[in-house]
């Protein structure tokens, strides 16, 4: 499965040494490119860049909580609650009565992929999986941001 990380050029060196540690990943090209400006932005240096990863196994991707409980688009916030119904009905045990909510454990990541395309990679994600490093840029083009 291909999946991409948004990062700055800042941090090449040190993940092709060493690879990612823990790092969020998403199925939606856009959505990197977004977090790889928000990369540049938070350290004020290096240039956005998304990596494009195979990734061959899947038992360490985690539910992303942080991404699901984010305040989103419209869209998102409908897929999103899609999910946690869904999760809801297949586990009534994760659901609180009381408080409205639904506690989704972490190895259970389709329900974050399927709710805003993303997962958490528990561990180090090894620089061999990455098979393309695309210029957010150039990412942005093909997309309509104001």
């Amino acid at each position: 499965m291909i999946v991409y990380h948004g990062t700055s050029t800042k941090f090449l060196k040190q993940i092709r040494a060493k690879g990612l540690k823990n790092p969020y990943v998403t199925k939606i090209l856009k959505d990197a490119a977004d977090y790889a400006y928000a990369a540049v932005d938070k350290d004020l240096s290096g240039k956005p860049i998304v990596l494009m990863i195979e990734l061959t196994k899947f038992g360490n991707l985690r539910y992303d909580g942080p991404a699901m409980n984010e305040p989103l688009s419209s869209a998102y916030d409908r897929k999103r609650n899609l999910w946690w119904n869904k999760a809801a009905r297949e586990h009534p045990e994760w659901v609180n009565k009381k408080h409205g909510t639904v506690s989704i454990p972490a190895r259970e990541w389709k329900y974050s992929w399927g709710g805003v395309g993303s997962a958490i990679y528990e561990g180090i994600l090894g620089a061999d999986a990455i098979r393309m490093i695309l210029p957010a840029g150039e990412i942005k083009k093909h997309f309509a941001y104001e």
